[in-house]
């Protein structure tokens, strides 16, 4: 049997998806939806955002006020923010493993947003759409946790 011109042929006779007279079928357009709802900037890694867009997003929400709180945008930006500080700690164990930490902060190192924000808004404004939220959560945590040499050993006394 000759694979049908235009479809993605399955085998058997069928044709993935595609129903009666070349319909796509329901489920297929429910497979897509998310794709289609999302821009491909919107799947990017967490903390690939530009620090200009994120500070934007975060004006737009403060100039909201309270309304603010209930935006999807405040739970992206966080989501942003949390991607950016889990994979810094991977970056991080790495570097432990190797014996060259860029940091050493504790297990449990809070930051606020406001921490954050501060933190974006101390990069030059013509650097702040080249610089990611990530390199902003890194640079955070290595001001915040710097590790200290480690001090001279005490002589020993006889």
């Amino acid at each position: 049997m000759a694979k049908p011109l235009g479809s993605a042929y399955c085998g058997g006779g069928t044709t993935m998806g595609i129903g009666v007279r070349g319909r796509i079928r329901k489920w297929n357009l429910a497979l897509l939806a998310p794709m289609i709802a999302f821009p491909a900037s919107a799947m990017a890694a967490p903390g690939d955002m530009a620090i200009s867009s994120f500070l934007a997003k975060a004006d737009a929400l403060q100039a909201k006020g309270m309304m603010g709180a209930f935006s999807t945008d405040l739970a992206a930006l966080r989501m942003e923010v949390n991607g950016a500080a889990q994979a810094y700690r991977v970056q991080l164990r790495s570097e432990v493993a190797q014996g060259h930490p860029s940091s050493c902060p504790p297990l449990r190192a809070p930051f606020t947003s406001n921490d954050v924000l501060a933190q974006m808004q101390t990069y030059p404004a013509a650097m702040r759409s080249r610089t990611t939220v990530a390199t902003a959560v890194a640079d955070l945590f290595r001001k915040r946790y710097p590790c200290h040499a480690n001090p001279a050993p005490m002589p020993s006394s006889q």
